[in-house]
């Protein structure tokens, strides 16, 4: 049985005997806290005065924000009914599901000329359902892709921030190039205008929020440096070890979604 949550961030080491290429993930990225969606912070004497109408709705008014913001950008967000999802996972009234994006044309719909792809990242659009009546909160920075080849040990990669993803496209895409110290932006500038740019494309199709509304679904993309390896994906699980019921603070089962169904063979 798996633990309930993954260490920080593992990473295999050289006398694994990993017989594929090792994936690396820079040390500023694993390093970095990610910067996932508002959180909802409510005094112990108020905490009576917050409703389940009012957690319903802050997802749902994120979701418009970001629907409209997009208008302007690539595309629009066109959502799927997780249900119809070959890779899910469902129990205790909760659905995890998950769209990992393998074709570079579509990326190229969502973020123009220069995209995750192209610089060896892969995005999983996740989708939340909650069935049931009690509001949930999900830890996002516990979150892993787990990779897992045969007879060898498992590496969990975690997702990469927005300002990661940028650099990663601007200064090396290229899936085989090393990485290197990231260059994130400071202030403003020209040379920071296309980088300050990316950044809030790759944000506004990150998921926007930590809480999932009774009877509700939220989703969005994490993304994970693959190393151009795609074809890992197969060999993958998204594993959600830190899912609670806001309420009762009750947490519920991890969940494991295994990518490898939603490759078309």
């Amino acid at each position: 049985m798996r633990c309930p949550a993954p260490p920080p961030y593992p990473n295999c080491k050289p006398s694994c005997g990993l017989r594929k290429p090792a994936i690396i993930v820079s040390l500023a990225a694993r390093r970095a806290t990610l910067p996932w969606g508002p959180r909802i912070i409510v005094p112990d004497n108020m905490r009576s005065l917050v409703s389940i109408a009012a957690l319903t709705i802050l997802p749902l008014a994120l979701a418009s924000v970001r629907h409209d913001s997009m208008q302007g950008g690539q595309q629009t967000v066109v959502k799927k009914d997780p249900a119809t999802l070959a890779a899910q996972d469902t129990h205790q009234g909760v659905t995890v599901a998950a769209d990992p994006w393998l074709q570079p044309e579509d990326y190229k719909t969502r973020f123009g000329k220069k995209t995750p792809y192209d610089a060896g990242i892969i995005a999983i659009d996740v989708y939340f359902h909650n069935d049931g009546n009690i509001p949930l909160r999900v830890n996002l920075d516990t979150i892993r892709l787990t990779l897992a080849f045969e007879g060898q040990p498992e590496q969990d990669l975690p997702p990469l921030r927005a300002e990661v993803v940028a650099d990663y496209i601007l200064n090396q895409s290229g899936a085989k190039k090393s990485r290197r110290p990231l260059s994130l932006p400071i202030g403003g500038g020209k040379g920071n205008k296309q980088m300050n740019e990316l950044i809030l494309v790759i944000r506004e199709n990150q998921l926007a929020t930590d809480v999932i509304p009774p009877k509700g679904t939220v989703n969005g993309f994490f993304y994970f440096d693959l190393g151009g390896e795609f074809d890992y994906i197969k060999s993958a699980k998204l594993y959600v070890p830190d899912l609670k019921e806001m309420e009762t603070d009750k947490t519920l089962f991890f969940f494991d979604v295994p990518l490898n169904k939603s490759v078309k063979k």
